[in-house]
């Protein structure tokens, strides 16, 4: 978590706070009474299709330590 104030208005700014990857995604949330699985590309955030997260949960399981 960092502060990062805005030089030209004293007081204000914004927190950046990075957050490393989860080794146990994806992760699923509630969106209009279903399921869906977020993925952040940069500022956007599109969900996974159902070969996505199958591919996903496959890949916990073969990847690094």
């Amino acid at each position: 978590m960092r502060t990062v104030q805005n030089p030209d208005r004293p007081g204000t700014g914004f927190i950046l706070i990075a957050v490393p990857r989860s080794p146990l995604g994806p992760h699923a949330v509630v969106v209009n009474d279903s399921l869906r699985y977020p993925r952040r590309h940069g500022r956007m955030t599109t969900y996974l299709s159902e070969s996505d997260v199958a591919q996903a949960h496959r890949d916990r399981f073969t990847g690094p330590c």
